[in-house]
């Protein structure tokens, strides 16, 4: 290879799994607990986080 030779990826492909998160859903609560919680000290509101209170495995509920 010389040194004039461009190493810039120029194409890329990106495959999608429909339904496939690597993520857990906990993570995206928290997430969205602590960066909700800035927002709201920014724009002078409250927000709370709780537990879901209808049936089911998962979920949550925010008051803002």
């Amino acid at each position: 290879m010389t040194a004039t030779q461009d190493h810039r990826v120029r194409k890329r492909r990106v495959s999608y799994i429909l339904g496939y998160d690597p993520i857990h859903s906990r993570r995206y609560r928290e997430l969205y607990r602590t960066e909700s919680g800035k927002q709201a000290q920014i724009s002078s509101y409250t927000i709370g986080q709780s537990p879901q209170t209808a049936s089911g495995p998962f979920g949550w509920h925010m008051d803002a």
